[in-house]
């Protein structure tokens, strides 16, 4: 049985892997008009705040995404092995 098979684990957590990729995007983007916003000297408590929410959930986000992908490549490597 392959890792990537349609009842595998990996391919059943794939659509929730992209779905990540979509949301770090959109928390970026966020981020980044939240330190504009910053470096146009309108700072508040509440942009601050924001801002370094976004990039905390971005960056787990990303964490979260490589290693999916670093677990995905070592089943990959070792079934290759295998076979």
């Amino acid at each position: 049985k392959s890792w990537f098979h349609k009842r595998s684990f990996l391919a059943s957590v794939s659509p929730l892997v992209i779905s990540f990729c979509i949301i770090t995007g959109v928390l970026d983007v966020l981020e980044n008009i939240g330190m504009l916003v910053s470096l146009h000297r309108y700072i508040q408590t509440w942009v601050i705040y924001s801002t370094f929410i976004c990039a905390l959930l971005k960056w787990m986000l990303v964490g979260l995404i490589l290693l999916y992908l670093g677990s995905a490549l070592t089943m990959k490597l070792c079934l290759k092995k295998i076979n």
